[in-house]
């Protein structure tokens, strides 16, 4: 940025930073967002083919148009390729077959119905002060401790169930059994690998908590009852048997049959077990195979789960060359890895996604609610997405995501709003606005640009995972965990621009080591340079003084990224360099503007440098340059004494004659206190230059502070003090 290029003026410019960003944040929170319409249902078209059941619908070039509600006691339809499915304001509804559950399955009244004479460890404990989980409350066993639900009715034969059980931490072990009412054990083996699904035996969860599963298929209907054992000392929540992997609309191109209990914890797909023979429950006939390229419509109506079940899709596809539209549909789903859409790629538009799902088997898989699985790339726009874990996976390079409403109720660790899975993507226009989590990430990733949106982050309570240390949640998370610059995993060109952070930290007392976090931007990169400019962040520290931390900016990684321009309004630091996560190297941040809330407290720092706690945290070669601080200056926060960073500031004289005519072609001169020249420079046509100049040098705990400049022009001398961003008028005497 040449120096001549900065305004002559920047108290008019801070002035009306602050009044458009005030101005921004009210008008922005009343934004409209489209939204899924209700359809009034209309006459069957002449063109079109009446839907009145469950079944296949494979002609190509056909509107298929439903003339009432529809139900089915597990998948409902099924479509060809280049089909349009007319919905006409009427409701699909699925796994429609009177399950029901285990009785208290989530222990939320004790230990009621259940049976543990063989389990004399077993109590009742607070989700709260014990280890989060689901609900209120879950169960302590101690090794070799049994318990057996009461039973539940299964009322479909031959499909699949899912038999379930939440494990709160990796190494607490398990066994799995699904027994008759009178005690006659279950054993299922999947055809496609001769792996046994049921029982499962002495197994555990990953990082984060999660659940064991037991597949279960091909058994007749009637009353079933669940059996764990505890292998290990073991905190266990959310016992249940439901149906498993139904969707409202399937596209089949092939059936994926991962049904072990380890498969789930290897990332394994699994798509239409049941569906594998050709036939389901509820359908007469073959169940269609989809090949090739084509593009399936869907409108104009609402597609929803009868059961709280899992593993379960709104609309799923497994056909990879097959677009799919969908317009103004609603997708109402909820259970334990229930998701709205999984489909290739296509297009979404003025729809409406309402997932439910409290927790997820495997918390390392991010493809959860609406997922754009293929590389191939799709626009997503003008659409609401409501609870989840993570509202929208996408990983086609080169799509876009406008216009949409995020409200992520996320539970889990690395769930966010959007996972940003693909390069070269536009995002802009959003609001991301979760009742818990975070807002957008983009992991190993490059050449994305997200502007033009509006992110409202608050401090998480506690998580299964992270109920007792430091937890963040986070407007926008860049990262690829130090990868080298050239790999493939490289996080480098991505541009985040023109958005408006509003950011809400405050601490949660209980647990006493829980420490909630709070930013508008999580950086940690290490592949190549990443972009924040113009962005607007206002962040509201409420418990000061308390273990809870915040700020706008938190930065790691070897290549720190380029910060320019940003305008940060906050009570507690702006910038924190060097952090929990790590060292923070080779940054630049210059030209922002940080403005001191009106509650900041009397020791505010602007900016935060370095951690020392779990390994120190330094910060290196790392610049502040020409940031300006109405009110004050530049000051830190620092921890440890290892960083190396430099602080410079802009100095704008204006050179007048005494009768107030402009001096052009004028020399300036610029001498430090030891009377050392550091810069000369000479008037524009305006009247004036511009120095960029160091004011504070720091080298492993050794800060030079040089922020006093003498400016001298002709025989007229005047001393000023950096401690920001300064402009002056020098009346010259000759």
């Amino acid at each position: 940025m040449p120096l001549s290029s900065l305004k002559e003026s920047r108290s008019k410019a801070v002035f009306l930073i602050c009044l458009i960003s005030l101005l921004s944040s009210q008008f922005l929170s009343k934004q409209s967002t489209a939204d899924f319409t209700v359809f009034e249902s209309k006459p069957l078209a002449a063109s079109g083919v009446e839907i009145t059941r469950p079944g296949s619908y494979t002609t190509p070039g056909t509107t298929y148009q439903l003339t009432q509600d529809i139900s089915s006691i597990g998948s409902a339809l099924y479509l060809g390729k280049d089909v349009t499915l007319d919905l006409n304001g009427h409701t699909i509804s699925f796994a429609d077959g009177d399950y029901n559950h285990i009785p208290n399955y989530g222990f939320e009244d004790g230990l009621d119905q259940w049976n543990t004479d063989k389990a004399p460890g077993a109590k009742v404990e607070s989700t709260k002060t014990v280890h989060v989980f689901t609900g209120d409350w879950l169960l302590r066993l101690n090794k070799g401790d049994e318990i057996v639900s009461s039973p539940v009715t299964l009322p479909v034969a031959g499909r699949s169930y899912f038999a379930i059980c939440g494990v709160a931490k990796p190494g607490m072990k398990i066994s799995l059994y699904v027994e008759t009412s009178y005690g006659t054990q279950i054993s299922c083996i999947n055809p496609a690998d001769s792996m046994t699904t049921c029982p499962a035996e002495d197994k555990t969860v990953r990082l984060g908590g999660g659940f064991v599963v037991a597949h279960i298929h091909g058994i007749p209907a009637g009353d079933y009852r669940l059996r764990v054992r505890a292998e290990t000392d073991c905190l266990i929540d959310h016992i249940d048997i439901r149906p498993a992997m139904d969707v409202g609309i399937g596209i089949v191109g092939e059936t994926l049959s991962n049904m072990h209990t380890d498969d789930f914890y290897e990332w394994k797909r699994c798509a239409f077990f049941d569906e594998s023979e050709g036939t389901v429950a509820g359908h007469t006939g073959t169940i269609p195979r989809v090949e090739g390229n084509g593009t399936i419509t869907i409108r104009n109506g609402t597609i929803q789960s009868a059961a709280r079940g899992v593993m379960s899709w709104g609309i799923q596809s497994t056909a990879p060359g097959c677009r799919i539209v969908l317009d103004n549909v609603r997708i109402i789903n909820h259970g334990i890895n229930t998701n709205a859409a999984d489909i290739p790629f296509g297009e979404i538009n003025n729809c409406r996604f309402e997932v439910d799902t409290p927790f997820i088997i495997n918390r390392h898989a991010s493809e959860h609610s609406v997922v754009m699985r293929g590389n191939s790339h799709s626009e997503i726009k003008n659409s609401v997405f409501l609870g989840g874990q993570g509202c929208l996976t996408v990983k086609g390079n080169g799509s876009t995501v406008s216009g949409c409403l995020f409200i992520n109720r996320q539970t889990i660790t690395n769930h966010y709003c959007v996972m940003l899975a693909a390069d070269s993507c536009r995002v802009f226009d959003n609001r991301f606005e979760p009742d818990t989590g975070s807002g957008l990430e983009i992991y190993v990733h490059r050449h994305n640009e997200v502007f033009d949106n509006v992110f409202r982050i608050s401090a998480s309570p506690p998580t299964c995972e992270y109920g007792h240390e430091d937890y963040s949640v986070n407007g926008i998370r860049i990262a690829d965990y130090r990868a080298e610059p050239g790999s493939p995993n490289a996080c480098f060109g991505n541009k985040v621009y023109r958005n408006t952070f509003h950011i809400v930290g405050f601490d949660y007392p209980v647990p006493s080591d829980y420490i909630p976090m709070a930013y508008g931007v999580f950086h940690s990169v290490s592949g190549g340079d990443n972009y924040y400019e113009e962005n607007v962040f206002h962040v509201d520290m409420r418990s000061p003084g308390s273990k809870a931390e915040a700020a706008a900016c938190y930065v790691s990684g070897d290549i720190a990224g380029i910060w320019r321009n940003n305008t940060i309004i906050t009570n507690i630091h702006a910038f924190w360099v060097g952090s929990r996560y790590g060292n923070a190297e080779n940054g630049v941040f210059e030209y922002n503007t940080i403005i001191r809330r009106h509650d900041a407290p009397d020791n505010f720092q602007p900016v935060r440098i370095g951690f020392s706690g779990r390994g120190d945290a330094i910060t290196k070669n790392v610049v502040f340059r020409g940031n300006n601080y109405p009110g004050g200056g530049f000051s830190t926060d620092i921890e440890g004494d290892e960083h190396e960073f430099t602080v410079t500031q802009m100095l704008t004289v204006r050179c007048n004659a005494k009768n107030g005519d402009i001096k052009t072609a004028t020399t300036v001169e610029i001498s430090d206190m030891s009377g050392k020249t550091v810069a000369t420079g000479i008037t524009g046509d305006n009247g004036v230059v511009s120095f960029e100049l160091p004011v504070l040098r720091y080298e492993k705990a050794n800060g030079e502070d040089s922020s006093s400049y003498s400016v001298k022009i002709g025989n007229t001398r005047k001393t000023v003090s950096l401690k920001g961003n300064r402009d002056i008028t020098i009346i010259c005497e000759d």
